[in-house]
């Protein structure tokens, strides 16, 4: 059996087999939505359905991750130890929906976010940027025209 375009992705994706859809004579129908598709500044990727959070959901899990991160990393000086640390990694990890939240805590104290938001985003908006303060600058000048 021939796999479809979509199974094909899912699989090349999420390294998995994934059902196919349910034929019908006259349709076809999917059980399920597999994944959702986000594009985001011409990047597109797939989420798994599964893994879909609201914003209140993605908004807690940020907070309680970010007071990790800061508790774990307060002393430290070295930025390639901030952002392995495993919570910064869980932020990045929250994908786009991450965004509101960091632009916000950017606008609130310069941190270095930078890592996490290139990650997220797929380029460096602040590229060229001679301190933290003006890397934060573009940044948020980047967030506020792209999501008014």
């Amino acid at each position: 059996m021939r796999q479809s375009l979509k199974a094909r992705r899912a699989h090349d994706w999420f390294g998995t087999e994934l059902p196919e859809p349910f034929e019908r004579e006259d349709e076809t129908w999917d059980i399920f939505p597999i994944a959702t598709r986000v594009d985001l500044v011409g990047v597109t990727y797939f989420r798994p359905a599964a893994l879909q959070r609201t914003n209140a959901q993605v908004e807690v899990l940020f907070r309680e991750a970010h007071a990790e991160w800061g508790l774990a990393t307060a002393r430290e000086s070295n930025a390639l130890i901030m952002v392995m640390n495993p919570a910064y990694q869980r932020i990045i990890g929250l994908g786009p929906q991450a965004l509101p939240f960091i632009i916000q805590s950017l606008r609130e104290q310069v941190d270095h976010w930078f890592w996490a938001l290139r990650a997220i985003v797929g380029r460096d908006i602040a590229e060229g940027a001679s301190s933290l303060q003006e890397a934060a600058e573009r940044w948020i000048e980047w967030y506020d025209r792209e999501y008014p």
